[in-house]
């Protein structure tokens, strides 16, 4: 039987270093709201030897892989938590199997989490994943969103469905979902959203999603609106004024929406680095939306020249702990394995420390080692040597960042603050310019799945 499970949640930041400040990350402005409750649990009640997979949206604009696996002989609960950050968010899981006869079968559930629900309890047994305590309202957050997928699988499976037969019947759903919903602020805009991104599927030009998205006055996680900003972006990505966006003609709001869109269409692999949306590239770089998450951001849109890459990383100047100079030609020869990552931190820094701290309780992979780059001013050298020894870093190095080859590398890779990771393979070929923190579910993950990565 093959089953995938997707949960959709939302936001998570971490802290980082910039010099010998700590910098919170920005708020999204007029969006986020400081809410009470700082986390949301999820947990699973599983069976013996059993294994399943979440996909969490810890930002706005991208999700990863979460596993929850019960290595015991007995039944287990196990408990994951992620932050709360945002008034409202909009999960879903689905179960993807096969019946009796070999059909295809996809089983959906939805539900709301917030503030007054942000425990959510789940049961898996051989064939579903089940809530425990259903939340209110979450029936009809089903209801919605089940209803749209099967006109959606009707209208596909039925080739000779015309188009205003599927409109006319959309506007029906979505009226009835539009009374059901009134007196729900969430579902309202659930539907509302799947309407119009249905609605844009038929007719990519329609003006209704446009001022929809003008009128907006919050970002609401989940697939919903994911899919109707990526779908309305590469609708008018080639027609947009993208000068005009820049005026204040539009919301904070509107404009935090379509960069979101701009984003996800713009790291979707058929666009990444396409020509035809360098402007649009050149815009989103221009936006707060961007200036925000700037390096992880990049990475996805306009990867780095793992050539040039290779240039910079080849030229860089280390001393080890006895005050030695090395290159890192010469630490991965004597250190052979298939995967490096490398460490920029800094002993004033506590979320490096913490860091350190983390992947040392860590199983990291045999083939993956850990370089420490110390970026220590030249002062406190001597602080760094006994730190690191206390940390009981294996590989590691004092890094000088007024050499100017070193300069030239952390300019060319944009190192902006610390903790920063870079992921490498033997050849030093690039495989990640801004790694996962090990404070985040899937650093282990990825580190474990590193063959699947793609290189620069």
């Amino acid at each position: 039987m093959n089953r995938g499970i997707i949960l959709i949640i939302t936001l998570i930041f971490f802290t980082s270093c910039k010099e010998e400040k700590q910098i919170n990350v920005d708020k999204l402005g007029e969006i986020i709201k400081v809410e009470k409750r700082d986390s949301l649990s999820i947990s699973i009640n599983m069976p013996a030897n059993s294994f399943t997979v979440l996909n969490v949206w810890l930002k706005p604009y991208d999700e990863f892989y979460l596993e929850f696996k019960n290595r015991s002989e007995n039944d287990s609960i196990l408990v994951k938590k992620l932050p709360l950050l945002y008034d409202n968010y909009q999960m879903n899981f689905g179960f993807f199997s096969y019946n009796k006869n070999n059909d295809f079968i996809m089983t959906n559930r939805h539900f709301i989490a917030n503030q007054v629900y942000p425990d959510i309890e789940l049961k898996l047994d051989s064939t579903i994943l089940e809530y425990i305590k259903k939340q209110p309202n979450n029936i009809l957050t089903d209801s919605i969103y089940n209803s749209y997928q099967n006109l959606g699988i009707k209208y596909f499976k039925n080739k000779n469905l015309k188009t205003s037969e599927l409109e006319k019947e959309l506007d029906s759903l979505n009226t009835f979902f539009k009374n059901l919903s009134s007196n729900q602020k969430v579902n309202s805009l659930i539907n509302e959203m799947l309407y119009l991104d249905k609605i844009q599927n038929i007719k990519p030009k329609d003006e209704r999603i446009k001022k929809f998205l003008e009128k907006s006055k919050e970002i609401l996680t989940g697939s919903a609106q994911s899919a109707l900003l990526f779908n309305y972006f590469k609708n008018n990505a080639e027609i947009l004024n993208y000068n005009e966006l820049n005026t204040n003609k539009y919301t904070k709001t509107y404009i935090e929406l379509l960069a979101i869109g701009a984003y996800r269409f713009l790291k979707f692999v058929d666009n990444k680095g396409d020509t035809r949306y360098n402007q649009a590239v050149s815009w989103l770089k221009t936006t707060d939306f961007y200036k925000r998450d700037s390096t992880y951001i990049k990475k996805q849109i306009t990867p780095l020249s793992n050539e040039n890459f290779k240039k910079y990383l080849s030229k860089l100047t280390l001393l080890d702990i006895d005050g030695k100079q090395i290159s890192i030609s010469k630490i991965i020869s004597q250190n052979k394995t298939q995967y490096y990552l490398i460490d920029f931190w800094a002993t004033w820094c506590a979320p490096c420390i913490q860091g350190v701290k983390t992947m040392n309780k860590m199983n990291i992979p045999k083939n993956v080692k850990v370089i420490s780059f110390s970026i220590d001013k030249e002062k406190d050298t001597e602080k760094w040597k006994l730190k690191t020894k206390e940390l009981k870093q294996e590989l590691t190095y004092w890094f000088n960042e007024q050499k100017p080859e070193n300069k030239g590398f952390t300019e060319f890779i944009e190192i902006q603050s610390i903790p920063r990771y870079v992921l490498i393979d033997k050849n030093m070929n690039l495989i990640d310019q801004a790694f996962y923190h090990p404070q985040e579910p899937q650093f282990l993950s990825k580190l474990k799945d590193i063959k699947s990565n793609k290189y620069w």
